[in-house]
């Protein structure tokens, strides 16, 4: 079983890196996700970029992106409280149907399970981590965990280190026991590039 379509982003798209590689030089910065939207489907926004946004903003992001585009917003662990979680709900009310998803990083397990259960009553929720004891919450997959069924991926800087690495991610990603209609892969790290992102959408049409 595999899965039938794989969208693949950035763990955010303010990355100075992209000024002259991807994004033109005089491309203003409010214009970015505009930009990015246009080439790719589906963003993971950080924890800085969503934390303090206005309804003005989220109102932005629409105007801003195709339809169709998805958002997942990440949050540590240890930042969940019941700001936050009023702040992604709010987020939720706004952005709907383009809201994908919750990712929380969780690399000891610590999660409260009050927490979470506010958090999947705003929309699904996804642990990037190991998951609490006795509990099994939808996690990510990364290359070399035995993972199955994931249907968000991440790939780090030194896996997108040149192409073949990313295949093999990619490969491994698919390989998952999944048949999900849908998945997506997402480039980690603070300064990814978006060239090898566009060239893994050329990968996986190869591959699918």
């Amino acid at each position: 079983m595999t899965i039938k379509t794989i969208e693949v982003g950035a763990f955010g798209c303010q990355h100075e890196n992209w000024i002259d590689t991807y994004y033109p030089e005089d491309l203003p910065e409010d214009w970015r996700l505009d930009y990015y939207s246009h080439h790719f489907n589906i963003i993971l926004m950080p924890e800085n970029e969503w934390l303090n946004v206005t309804e003005e903003e989220i109102s932005q992001w629409l105007a801003d992106v195709k339809e169709g585009f998805e958002f997942l917003f990440a949050i540590n662990d240890s930042d969940i409280n019941e700001a936050t979680i009023g702040q992604l709900g709010l987020i939720r009310q706004l952005l709907k149907p383009y809201f994908a998803g919750v990712v929380i990083k969780s690399p000891h397990g610590n999660l409260n399970d009050n927490d979470m259960q506010s958090l999947k009553a705003i929309a699904p929720v996804f642990v990037d981590g190991i998951n609490p004891s006795g509990k099994q919450y939808p996690v990510c997959w990364r290359k070399g965990r035995d993972d199955e069924n994931a249907t968000i991926g991440f790939i780090n800087e030194t896996e997108a280190g040149n192409l073949r690495e990313v295949r093999a991610c990619v490969e491994a990603f698919m390989a998952q026991n999944n048949d999900a209609k849908k998945a997506c892969l997402i480039f980690d790290g603070d300064t990814p590039s978006a060239k090898t992102i566009q060239d893994t959408q050329v990968i996986i049409e190869m591959l699918t």
